[in-house]
């Protein structure tokens, strides 16, 4: 996974751990890296299901580099936002190598 991709996937809301047939709490769907449109790519995606993001970051990283994920996320926020979906982000602040 490169520094500024975004990996997605789907899995169960928060909202739907009520319900027997969505209580596994396993991934669903398929994972994604570099959705070129984030609110078109997630639209065909069941409500109930969370997007779960996982960024590479690290503060020491390349300031252009930062701001590519910072505006990255903030996309991928806003659209979840507008379908009034949760977003579970993971950060993983390692170094890349």
């Amino acid at each position: 996974m490169a520094p500024t991709e975004l990996r997605l996937c789907a899995m169960p809301s928060a909202r739907s751990f009520g319900s027997r047939s969505r209580s596994s709490g396993q991934p669903r769907g398929r994972s994604t890296s570099r959705p070129r449109v984030l609110a078109a790519h997630l639209e065909p995606w069941p409500a109930a299901l969370t997007v779960k993001c996982l960024c590479l970051y690290h503060p020491d990283d390349r300031a252009e580099l930062r701001g590519a994920q910072e505006r990255n996320l903030l996309r991928l926020a806003a659209a979840c936002r507008a379908q009034q979906r949760e977003l579970l982000l993971e950060i993983a602040a390692g170094g890349l190598g």
